[in-house]
């Protein structure tokens, strides 16, 4: 019978190796929680702060695409709303004016998160690979200084100013 901290170790390691893929699922739940919400509530209610939160959160852990994605998941519950809070199901141009700036504006978050990510991971590579060079260098000196320690010093008893 495993120890309970092996257990325990395997269960964080694959934990750890399914990240993306338990993250993906925590998004697409977001997304339905949403959605559900947002459809049986009143009009009234607003629900931007998890809309721009579902949007954060998918350009960050799944890329642009699935931020665009959620963006325009986001948008079609505003305009469903939009049109069964409006009388005789007409919108008028103030509300198209909002829903356009709300598009706008998950549009601007959605490119901000998923840029933001893409010079992150790129930071991190960058940085492990000057890591591994600097290692890399002071490995190279520190055997060029233990072969200079190897060389007897130079006498200059035995030799004759000119």
């Amino acid at each position: 019978m495993p120890e309970a901290g092996a257990v325990v170790q395997s269960f964080l390691s694959l934990l750890r190796a399914q990240s993306g893929m338990i993250a993906r699922a925590a998004c697409l739940l977001l997304a339905v929680v949403v959605v559900a919400l947002g459809i049986s509530t009143s009009p009234e209610m607003e629900w931007t702060f998890f809309h721009l939160a579902l949007i954060a959160l998918s350009a960050w852990v799944a890329g642009k695409r699935a931020g665009l994605l959620a963006e325009a998941v986001c948008v079609l519950l505003l305009l469903v709303r939009e049109f069964k809070s409006a009388r005789n199901l007409s919108v008028d141009g103030v509300n198209w004016w909002n829903l356009g700036m709300r598009t706008g504006s998950y549009l601007f978050v959605c490119l901000l998160v998923s840029g933001l990510r893409r010079v992150t991971t790129e930071l991190r590579a960058r940085v492990g690979d000057r890591t591994v060079a600097w290692q890399r260098e002071a490995a190279d000196r520190a055997l060029t200084e233990e072969q200079l320690h190897k060389i007897p010093p130079f006498e200059f008893e035995n030799w004759a100013v000119i």
